[in-house]
């Protein structure tokens, strides 16, 4: 899995607002570090190997990975919820671009150099009176969600880090004892060691163990979406005269972060892409970024369509290979009686990418 970019992007110097952690938040958080770093769990686990911790207060299932067997980037991942990781098994298995784990909605605690802090981060370990030294011993603490690049936690995601790092320390103590087994995501239905929670009758809250099922996803593209398409322009793309052709069509991350303003979380653009099948002509290009509105993925049909009508196409077939993309343009398909048709990869459509990419990052 790839490690997170190393410092990109200039950040102003940390101005106390109310999504802030609090110091005791963060005092939690640093000592919570340094008993993982003392177990040291990647030298015993590998990325793929996932528990998971009930969070107590939403209830939200968050599973756990640990980085950092191959010596580069020493951490733990808090993936949330089902789909989360449902997302990163077609990661691991190949079925989806490996950088989409940087958009995946999760947290990260890592332990870091001492060049890949920000201001922000060495000034926080200076106000709590800490002190590191050494490769890859600096606490580094990031959040991550679709549509926008690595940025600091908030309050509310500093409290379910530490709900989790809570539970997930012991757990960890257990599996160096060889107590528990923690299983390796696979590729078939098996249950995952779970940390569950509820309240006694003493009201505290008891933990104890159990066993969730994973069921990985199938090989067809089965995620279920809710869509909204203009009736209009719909309706424009059935006028046109129907062309024997295929399109094949993409949806991806651009390695290119967008802040507008330094003190907010920077965005991370989506490229779709659009390409004619036998020609290999680039039909259509367009950059998308999360906005509060409409989410980065909700944006794909609507897109898709400008595309379309601009060049005055209504073909025969698509052919994506996301899962996700597959499910924001089957209703679309479904109306127009165009074929639409999922592969794990498209040679044809990954060459014209890539050189898109490596033109980028001349």
């Amino acid at each position: 899995m790839p490690k997170p970019t190393k410092k990109r992007l200039k950040v102003v110097p940390n101005k106390q607002n109310e999504n802030d952690p609090t110091p005791e938040q963060w005092r939690q958080l640093f000592a919570m570090m340094a008993d993982i770093r003392e177990l040291a769990p990647w030298e015993r686990m590998n990325e793929n190997m996932i528990f998971g911790v009930q969070e107590p207060t939403s209830g939200q299932a968050c599973y756990v990975s640990i980085m950092g067997q191959i010596g580069e980037h020493y951490c733990v991942a808090v993936y949330l919820g089902e789909a989360t990781i449902q997302k990163y098994w077609e990661i691991i298995e190949g079925l989806e671009d490996p950088l989409t784990v940087m958009g995946l909605p999760h947290l990260q605690a890592s332990f870091e150099d001492r060049y890949q802090l920000t201001s922000r981060d060495t000034d926080l370990i200076k106000q709590l009176g800490l002190r590191f030294r050494g490769s890859h011993n600096w606490p580094q603490f990031r959040s991550y969600r679709p549509g926008f690049d690595s940025w600091y936690l908030e309050r509310d995601e500093a409290d379910l880090l530490i709900n989790v790092l809570s539970q997930a320390i012991p757990t960890l103590e257990r599996q160096r004892e060889g107590t528990l087994p923690i299983m390796t995501l696979g590729n078939t239905a098996h249950d995952i060691f779970f940390r569950i929670s509820h309240l006694g009758e003493d009201g505290q809250r008891v933990w104890e163990d159990a066993y969730l099922p994973f069921v990985p996803p199938t090989d067809e593209p089965t995620l279920k979406v809710t869509v909204s398409l203009d009736p209009q322009a719909v309706a424009t793309i059935a006028q046109y005269p129907r062309q024997q052709k295929t399109l094949l069509v993409d949806f991806f991350l651009m390695p290119t972060p967008i802040q507008e303003d330094r003190r907010e979380r920077p965005k991370i653009p989506y490229s779709l892409l659009v390409v004619e099948q036998e020609s290999t002509f680039i039909v259509g290009q367009k950059l998308v970024t999360a906005s509060e509105e409409r989410g980065l993925f909700e944006q794909q049909a609507s897109i898709f369509i400008n595309i379309l009508s601009k060049n005055k196409l209504y073909p025969t077939e698509i052919q994506v290979q996301s899962r996700n993309l597959y499910a924001h343009l089957e209703k679309l398909c479904e109306q127009l009686d165009i074929e639409l048709n999922y592969y794990p990869a498209i040679p044809k459509l990954n060459l014209i990418k890539q050189e898109l990419l490596s033109f980028l990052r001349r």
